[in-house]
């Protein structure tokens, strides 16, 4: 999975809008962090450019973009979903430890949390609410052994 942030210039409304991309083997994920969130365009009936001008104009009857441009302002690869990422080597160490493994996570949406299910020290345990997502598309969560030991890690949020 990649993930861009674009810099888009729309010629008709006079404004530049950044833009984040996931893009997947199958689709492209556009979000144009206007409200209405972020619409999926398969790979198979539109480029990258094509879905970003689609995209810009989603409510234009008559969409003109051909004055618009835009430009790739970062490119990011994220790991495979359900991988770990280990704030610091104690807290890899702390994790394998202790057994820590991501079972699974579901995004919510407007009136539901996300749901983060995992083990440690032999029992599954859930946290469910909001957590903090950094710009590059990383979920970052901590959590508590059952001995008080405190492990810090991320996973790759846009890959759900």
């Amino acid at each position: 999975m990649k993930i861009y942030e674009i810099s888009y210039n729309c010629e008709s409304d006079n404004r530049v809008y950044n833009v984040n991309v996931r893009e997947s083997d199958e689709a492209y994920f556009i979000d144009f962090q206007t409200g209405i969130g972020e619409a999926e365009y398969p790979k198979d009936g539109f480029t990258l450019d094509e879905a970003l001008r689609d995209q810009a104009h989603v409510y234009d009857e008559n969409p003109d973009a051909s004055g618009d441009s835009w430009q790739v302002v970062e490119e990011n690869d994220l790991p495979a979903t359900g991988q770990i990422v280990y704030d610091t080597e104690k807290d890899e160490a702390l994790a394998k430890q202790h057994g820590l493994e991501l079972v699974s996570f579901d995004k919510g949406n407007y009136n539901q949390g996300d749901n983060l299910v995992f083990n440690i020290d032999g029992d599954t345990r859930a946290d469910t609410g909001e957590f903090w997502v950094d710009k590059e598309g990383w979920l970052h969560e901590s959590v508590t052994a059952d001995n008080g030991d405190e492990i810090n890690f991320k996973i790759p949020y846009l890959e759900f």
